[in-house]
């Protein structure tokens, strides 16, 4: 059960889930422990790829955001952010985020265990996407 893995294993696991996810979508994937923590994970969507960075907060929900971006195929080279800063693209991006991390989520917890309030704070999902988790979980 993923809440009750030390929380370093259950980070490495997810962001190898991700790293797999990625490959299997042909996405390109740079991880790095060469950055300062405050430099933002960043995804190229005309290179297919991503870089993250292994040394900011909250990598899992970091990783899945600039995958987002790609799999929406957003413009430009974006750079992580779960604010939404009146953008479309950014809510859009971390929503796919969600739900990479939901599936992953329900395929290693038992249904009968799904907490979803321990997976936003666990995954760090902040509380404006609490409806659209709630929403996930009923599909």
């Amino acid at each position: 059960m993923l809440e009750n893995c030390s929380n370093d294993l259950a980070v490495k696991n997810t962001i190898n889930y991700l790293a797999n996810y990625a490959i299997d979508h042909d996405i390109g994937v740079c991880l790095t422990s060469d950055l300062s923590p405050f430099i933002p994970s960043s995804s190229s969507v005309a290179l297919r790829s991503v870089v993250i960075n292994l040394n900011a907060d909250n990598v899992p929900l970091q990783f899945a955001h600039e995958l987002g971006h790609v799999l929406n195929e957003d413009d430009g080279v974006l750079y992580f952010t779960t604010s939404t800063n009146g953008s479309s693209a950014e809510s859009n991006a971390t929503k796919t985020g969600i739900k990479l991390l939901l599936d992953y989520y329900f395929r290693e917890v038992p249904i009968e265990e799904i907490n979803l309030s321990n997976f936003m704070s666990f995954y760090k999902i902040p509380l404006l996407f609490t409806d659209y988790v709630y929403s996930l979980k009923l599909q």
